[in-house]
């Protein structure tokens, strides 16, 4: 039986028989006896703690795979420092000489790029600028000391905690 259906029947099962001590399932019909609903509470407290321990497996399963992509991170700036490394080594050593061997040849091209000397002299023009992002802790803390702030409102919502 699942979860929804348990719930179903114990929230149906309102009918009390006092001379039997029977409860009776009002959208089946069905009588249950105390055993089988305390069974069925049973049950269903045994499928919330199986899905709390799933969820608890995914949360391990999710922070391993961060920490796994944190150090693969590392490794690929490492690796990319490396390349880097090279690169300059072998630019300076073989300063504009080509080289072919069996694998690999090297030659060279030109190419042109902006370097800035002074941002403060880039004329306005030129520039960039990033969207406008709101502070959400400084409009929680307006709005709890009073003030209205159009476009953003608190919102209250219930947090479960698993200990």
């Amino acid at each position: 039986m699942k979860l929804y259906e348990i719930d179903e029947v114990i929230e149906n099962s309102i009918l009390f028989d006092e001379e039997t001590g029977e409860l009776l399932n009002t959208l089946t019909g069905e009588l249950l006896t105390p055993e089988e609903f305390d069974e069925l509470e049973q049950e269903r407290n045994k499928k919330i703690e199986g899905l709390i321990f799933k969820m608890r497996n995914l949360e391990a399963d999710a922070k391993a795979f961060y920490d796994e992509k944190q150090r693969f991170a590392e490794k690929e700036k490492s690796a990319k420092t490396q390349v880097e490394n090279i690169k300059k080594f072998l630019k300076s050593y073989l300063n504009g000489e080509k080289f072919s061997g069996k694998y690999f040849n090297v030659s060279y091209r030109k190419s042109v790029s902006v370097q800035i000397t002074d941002q403060a002299k880039v004329p306005e023009e030129y520039l960039r600028y990033k969207e406008p992002e709101p502070d959400k802790s400084k409009i929680k803390e307006a709005i709890r000391s009073g003030n209205y702030v159009n476009g953003a409102q608190l919102v209250e919502s219930q947090n479960m905690i698993i200990k």
